[in-house]
């Protein structure tokens, strides 16, 4: 499993990319909808005016923590890399819960979330990054959790004979 960190880091940091360039697009455009509805609305009742602004506030409110969510990725995917601070790498795993009500990346956070759980909260993984806190670069920690052999199947016996 401590050869999945790799994969999973860089998913991270594909993954907090694409989420950071969508709560800088939410964000923007909670300010720029209340601009071009108002104006289009001048004169209106107050009420749409309120209305306008809380949806405005909730754009804005989700791009923060869409951003929020990528940032993290591409952080601790970077340190992942390097199996550092695991348990910053879980908290940021964990923020990619909060793109979900914006249904945009959550797909790929969902998968990213789940695939990344499975590998950072394995023993072996644990260690690895034990090692890593502690100086030891990270191609010694790759070359002390030596990639285990295949387990053969049914079917492989199927094709010897």
């Amino acid at each position: 499993m401590v050869h999945h960190v790799r994969t999973v880091a860089i998913l991270m940091i594909v993954n907090g990319a694409l989420q950071s360039l969508m709560g800088v697009v939410y964000a923007a455009m909670g300010p720029v909808m209340f601009i071009m509805m108002r104006q289009n609305s001048a004169g209106g009742p107050p009420d749409q005016t309120v209305m306008l602004a809380v949806m405005a506030g909730v754009y804005i409110a989700l791009g923060l923590l869409v951003l929020l969510a990528g940032v993290l990725n591409i952080i601790a995917g970077t340190r992942a890399l390097k199996f550092r601070n695991r348990i910053f790498v879980l908290v940021a795993l964990f923020a990619n819960a909060l793109v979900l009500p914006t249904f945009y990346c959550a797909p790929t956070s969902i998968g990213v979330l789940i695939f990344g759980i499975l590998v950072f909260f394995h023993a072996e993984v644990v260690q690895a990054f034990d090692l890593g806190d502690q100086g030891v670069p990270a191609a010694e920690i790759l070359k002390r959790f030596p990639r285990r052999a295949r387990r053969r199947s049914w079917d492989d016996e199927d094709d010897e004979g």
